[in-house]
């Protein structure tokens, strides 16, 4: 298993959990889902948990983290990807995965001198 920089994680986590909750608390566009959409975002409400009460019971990667990782079925993705990633991003050897996992035909990589933001 993979350990955590818990320096980095923690100097990070609250922001990224502040944010991820705010994503996963916006109410579904009415264009798109239609006048079902308050019903929805209020299931979605009651359903959330903060991040934050979740994260810190999961340093290391453990059954909590596959839903979230691209590396646990790369057969599932269909579509043609182009994959951007940042030199300076933490995140960067994603997109080497990507592209060494995913069928030639279906796959691009960039990764230039930027960060994950």
């Amino acid at each position: 298993m993979l350990a955590v920089d818990m320096h980095a994680w923690a100097s990070t986590m609250h922001a990224w959990a502040s944010t991820m909750l705010a994503f996963v608390a916006s109410p579904p566009g009415p264009l798109c889902v239609g006048d079902t959409w308050r019903d929805m975002w209020l299931g979605r409400l009651k359903a959330v948990e903060p991040f934050l009460h979740t994260w810190p019971g999961h340093q290391t990667r453990d059954a909590h983290w596959p839903h979230g990782s691209v590396c646990e079925g790369y057969g599932a993705i269909d579509a043609a990807v182009l994959a951007v990633g940042g030199g300076h991003d933490p995140y960067r050897d994603t997109v080497l995965r990507l592209a060494e996992h995913l069928p030639a035909d279906r796959v691009r990589g960039l990764i230039g001198p930027w960060s994950h933001q």
